[in-house]
Order: structure tokens, then sequence, then C-alpha cells
């Protein structure tokens, strides 16, 4: 019987791209992936953290990823992630960070530091942290209608004008595989295959290959796929990781939905809370009218009694004028 064997999966992922019998696949890869940001091709790499099968057996949150270096010391990792999280994007530069500072052993120097270059594979939206309901009804307000960034980008230390502040940095691609559409067999470029290998190679007839899938190195992929398709040992550790990585999506989501429902109230208190202080602004604005009403209201019958006094006073000098004329 023939199993749908998806490459996203950890284990698999890293028996395509992190055995060392097949790191020519490995080296395919980075040079489709980060194919304008090297200078020169990838000639060859060393994988440092081989697969082994032995490393899903105990651990069911095992972190995967696959970490090599070239020739000259330039260091790469990949990684498949398949749950966003609010803290993901920190997490992706701590490890590209200690990527680069690990370099650096007793008696080095900052001059020998390589470029250290981090790919993320996505299969979520890469999201930005969550805003409170006055962030979020600020950002509404002021926020012009602009283009998502591309699926496929990268991310590195550049001043304003794009100039980079070291050439030995390297830098950050996130790929979000979701958002690739593909019609046809037609695909752009060796990224563009790979990609749509992640996408769709599950749902494959492997031994009716589409144009696309028909090159070396993607038929070499798809038989990884195969074995742990006919091998019971790795069909075992297949569905194992598999059921550890739905386990493990399934609390991501329920505190996601937690958090989300947090977050519902808490923005739902705040509006609240907005909205009572309004209605206490609004009051003390009505009473502050009303004292001033009162305190006009004083003024004027201030005035209308000055002006009768005034009136008295005058009718008064009135009379003791006519008085004082009749004598």
């Amino acid at each position: 019987m023939i199993y749908n064997i998806d490459p996203k999966v950890d284990c698999v992922f890293k028996a395509i791209l992190g055995r060392r019998s097949r790191r020519h696949l490995l080296l395919h890869f980075l040079n489709a992936m980060l194919e304008d940001k090297l200078r020169y091709p990838l000639v060859k790499v060393t994988i440092l953290n081989p697969y082994s099968s032995k490393d899903y057996e105990t651990d069911k949150l095992h972190i995967v990823d696959i970490r090599a270096e070239d020739s000259r010391g330039r260091q790469f990792q990949l990684e498949i992630q398949r749950k966003n999280y609010t803290s993901l994007p920190e997490r992706i530069v701590y490890s590209w960070c200690h990527l680069y500072q690990e370099q650096l052993e007793e008696g080095m120097n900052y001059d020998e530091l390589q470029p250290v270059y981090s790919i993320w594979l996505l299969t979520e939206s890469f999201g930005h942290k969550r805003l409170n309901a006055a962030q979020q009804a600020a950002k509404t307000a002021t926020q012009t209608k602009s283009q998502p960034p591309p699926p496929l980008r990268h991310y590195a230390l550049l001043d304003e004008s794009g100039r980079a502040i070291s050439d030995r940095c390297g830098g950050i691609t996130i790929c979000e595989l979701h958002r690739f559409e593909f019609k046809d067999d037609i695909v752009s470029s060796e990224a563009q295959r790979w990609i749509r290998f992640f996408m769709e190679a599950h749902r494959l007839d492997s031994n009716n290959l589409p144009q696309w899938m028909r090159t070396k190195e993607m038929r070499q992929a798809q038989h990884t796929l195969r074995t742990f398709s006919a091998n019971k040992q790795a069909r075992y550790l297949y569905l194992s990781r598999l059921d550890a990585q739905r386990e493990h999506l399934t609390i991501l989501h329920e505190h996601d939905m937690m958090e989300q429902e947090l977050q519902q109230a808490k923005s739902a208190q705040e509006l609240a809370q907005a909205e009572r202080d309004q209605a206490i602004e609004r009051e003390l604005r009505a009473q502050a009218e009303r004292e001033q009403a009162i305190e006009r209201e004083l003024r004027a019958q201030a005035e209308r009694e000055q002006a009768q006094a005034e009136r008295e006073q005058a009718l008064a000098e009135l009379a003791e004028l006519k008085k004082r004329l009749k004598l």
C-alpha cells in the first residue's frame, strides 16, 4: 500500500535535506533559495547535524533544524515551522544571532566571523505582535492601503539607503509556503520548484510525476517520500512524528484560542472603560456647563439688582432735586 507522506513533517524534511549521503540536495536547495544573496554558487557543504532517526524516538518536541557550513566557513541553518505564534520573530532573530556569535572560540578575532544564513519555511503567515484595542484603533484610523510583503523575502542589517553594516553578516530568509500559487506545470525558478515540492509532493503519484518534478533533485527527494511510505519502521517514525506535531499544534491552537479570548475580554474591558471614561467626561462637561449657566444667571441677577438699585438711587436723587426746586 502506498501512503501519502508530507515532506513538511520534521523527520521527513530533515531526511530529505539533512542526510550526508544526499548533501547534494541540500547544496541545490541552498543555491536555489539564496541565489541572489550569494556572490558565487555554493560548490560544497558539510552537514553539521546530519539526519538520524534516533533523534526522534524519545523526544516528541525535539526541535529540528539543519545546520551546515561551506569551505569558507559560512554557516547555514534551515528550519520548517508549521505553527506561527506571537514570539516567533524573536525566536528566529535569536537563533540567527546565536549561530553568529557561537562561531568565536577562545583566541579568535572578530575578523574571523563568517556570514550566517538562516532559512525558515513557514506554513502560516509570518504574523506580528497583537495590538490592544487602542493601538488597533489608532492603526486602523491612520493606515493606508498597502500590498502584503512577498512570500519569499530576505532580511539583513541595512541602513536607510540599503547599505550593509558588514558583508559578513548574512541574513534571514522567510518563505511562507502557503502563499504560493502554481498553475499547470510551470515553475519559474529552482526556488519555486523546491517550494512547490514541499507544498504538493504528498499528493503526487510517484509513477506519474508532473513535468516540473522530472529533475534529478526532485526525483531523489521524491524517493525519500517513497522510502517513508514503503519502510515499516520509517513509516512508524513518520506517523509518530505526525501525531506528536498534531498534538503540539493542537496545544498551541488551544493556547492561541485562550489568548485570543483573553485578548478579546481585555479589549472589551478597555472598550467598556473607555465608554465609562467618555460618559464621565460628558457628565463633567455637562456639570461644568450647568455651573457656568448658574454663574451666568447669578451675574445677570446681580446686574439686574445693580440696575434696580441705580434706578432707585436716580429716582431718589430726582425726588430730592424736585423738592429743592419747590423751596
